[in-house]
Parts: C-alpha cells; structure tokens; sequence
C-alpha cells in the first residue's frame, strides 16, 4: 500500500500544479492586442501568441468605417502641348504641358469583421468609395498655341482648351488574417484574400477657340469602363507604444483579371450652327492583367472598455496606392486615333484615411 502511494505520488503533484497553475493563468487577464506585459509568459517560443482583438461577450463581430480624403491623378492625361515652332524668333516665351487640375476629393470605406473561433483567425470585408470629377481650362498665348494632341489630331492649333475628367472607384475587399505578437510590444497581422475592382472613366475635351480649319476636330470624348477581380496578399503591423496608443503601417498588393467592357473615342469639328466631321471608335471586353499597391503609416488608438465586452478603436494613416495601366483610353486613342503607340498611364490615389472600429 505505502508502496503504490510512493508511486502515484509524482502523478498528484503534477495534477495539483496543473490546477494551481490554470487557477493563476496570467492569460486570463491579457487585454489582447494590446502589448503582453502582463502575461509575458503565456505562450511558448513555438506559438505566436494570438494578438487579434478578442472581447468577451459572445458576439465577436466588429465594424469599422473611414473616411478618406485622397488626391487622385493619371497618366498621359496631357491636354495639349505647346507648339514652340511658331514662338518667335528670340522670345523667351515658355509654358508647362497642361494637365488637369488633379486634386484631393473625399470618399469613404465601410466594412465588418469577425473572429472565427478557429486557432485565432479573423475575417473582414470592406467596400471602399471614391467618386471624382475634374474641370480645367487652359489658356496660352497667340505667340505659343497649344498643339491639341493626342486627345485631338495634330495640328489643331488653339489658345484654349476646355476638359472634364471623371473618375470613379468602387472596390470591394475580403480577407483572412490570423494577428500574432512578434514581441511584447509588435504585433503583425498577415492577411490573404480577394479583390474586386470597378473603374469608370470618362474624359471630355473642347477646343474653345477653334483654329481657322473648320475640318479640324476641336472636341473629343473618351470613355473607359471595367471590372476586375483576383487575388490580394498584405500585411498589418502595428508597435505599442503604451496607453492605448501605436504606430501602424500597412503594405499589399493583388494582381487582377481585368475586362475593359467598354472603350470608346469619339471625335468631331464643330462650328456655330452645326456638327462637321465626326468620327466614333470603340472597342468592348479587351482582357488583361492588372496589378495593384497599397502603402500606408500612421497612428492609432484603442482600448477596451465594460470589463473588456467591447473595444473602440480610432486611426490617422497616411495611404499610397497605385493601380497600374488603367489609362487604357489614351492608349486606344493613340493607337486608334492618331496610329501611334505609347505607355499606358498609371492611376495613382494617396491620402488622409480617418478610421474608427467597434468590437462587440
């Protein structure tokens, strides 16, 4: 008897450390996503500790929404150029190639967010909005005209230049991500997941002084319709700096099937009292692959609050993105038009992204 006691003795004590050890489990108290300086020990070198944001009642869903403020502009969106041929002889007169006038314009991003009860993983989806239209007029001087190319043939010597470019963005994002600590104070949340992308263009242009050959085309409209989808791949990271307070940067990329439905040049001379010369162009479902970038710093803040039921989150980022050769309409237009080839434009977006989450 005393012999089998010897025996199970180590087995009890074991047992009775284990207990004691899952009574005291720093673990319980850890406001995850927020540093682990209370339970530096939780977790063994072999497992990333979890870092996703957990609140305890039963839900786990959050929502989140940003509004962005974000300066949109493209490529061989050049309205005209100027036609140094005709400055005359030892002027010094000079002027820049016009653009239109590219400029920030507000849109927003609304999404939710869930935990899967599944070794940590959380899920979202967000839809982004940005919605824009750009009016500018040029104008030059007689010694320097404008050559209205590649918008308009060559040739169409003008002083003013009237163009309307709309552009908008509706892009659709969901994703898995599994947070981890990488350290007490760093955590990093890698993501993979899908993208879906509409972009619409349309560029209007007008000759407002049109040049003495009533055959030469003084207006042009343009336009550029697609949607693409594909896979996307980034990352989170995010560096404690106590109080609730962190700093933040964000990388991604995707690579998209894209389908340009609609692609359409339309050119005519026009005069008081009627239309002369028009000519339409068009093409429908051209297909490529398209990639995208997405950089972003910033700061944020969060805490948890109600014994750690509910969570509330704000953020200030500084966003990149880059959306390669969506300028499909100048590149038809040269191609098409004017029977010469070129670049396709880049669109490029950056800005202010004001963010704010709830947990419940």
């Amino acid at each position: 008897m005393n012999k089998s006691l010897f025996l199970l003795s180590p087995l009890l004590a074991t047992s009775l450390m284990a207990a004691n050890n899952t009574a005291q489990n720093p673990c319980q108290c850890l406001e995850q996503g927020l540093g682990l300086d209370s339970a530096p020990k939780c977790y063994t070198a072999a497992y990333n500790a979890p870092a996703a944001i957990s609140v305890k009642n039963s839900w786990n869903f959050n929502a989140f929404a940003s509004f962005i403020y974000w300066h949109v502009s493209q490529e061989s969106m050049e309205t005209a150029i100027i036609n140094h041929s005709l400055t005359p002889s030892g002027s010094n007169a000079s002027q820049a190639t016009p653009l239109p006038d590219f400029n920030y314009k507000p849109g927003f991003k609304v999404g939710f967010g869930f935990d899967t009860n599944y070794d940590d993983w959380t899920g979202w989806v967000e839809y982004t909005w940005l919605h824009q239209s750009i009016t500018s007029t040029n104008t030059t001087s007689n010694e320097t005209p404008y050559s209205t190319s590649p918008w308009l043939s060559l040739g169409s010597e003008t002083t003013g230049i009237h163009s309307k470019w709309k552009m908008h963005l509706d892009m659709l994002d969901a994703a898995f991500s599994r947070p981890y600590y990488e350290g007490t104070q760093i955590s990093i949340s890698p993501y993979a997941g899908m993208r879906a992308l509409w972009i619409r263009q349309n560029f209007n242009l007008f000759v407002q002084n049109p040049p003495s050959d009533p055959n030469q085309p003084t207006l042009s409209k343009n336009q550029s319709h697609s949607w693409a989808i594909g896979p996307m791949l980034g990352t989170i990271g995010h560096w404690m700096l106590g109080m609730g307070f962190r700093f933040e940067g964000k990388a991604s990329g995707s690579l998209l099937y894209t389908q340009y439905t609609h692609l359409r040049s339309y050119q005519a001379a026009t005069q008081t009292g009627g239309v002369y010369n028009s000519s339409m162009r068009s093409f429908h479902n051209y297909n490529v692959l398209r990639p995208t970038a997405e950089l972003g710093v910033g700061l944020g803040w969060g805490s948890y609050f109600d014994n750690q039921n509910y969570y509330w989150d704000l953020s200030a980022r500084y966003d990149f993105n880059i959306f390669w050769d969506q300028n499909v309409m100048a590149r038809f237009q040269n191609a098409l038009v004017n029977l010469v080839t070129g670049a396709t434009g880049n669109l490029y977006l950056h800005g202010l992204t004001l963010s704010s989450r709830f947990d419940f």
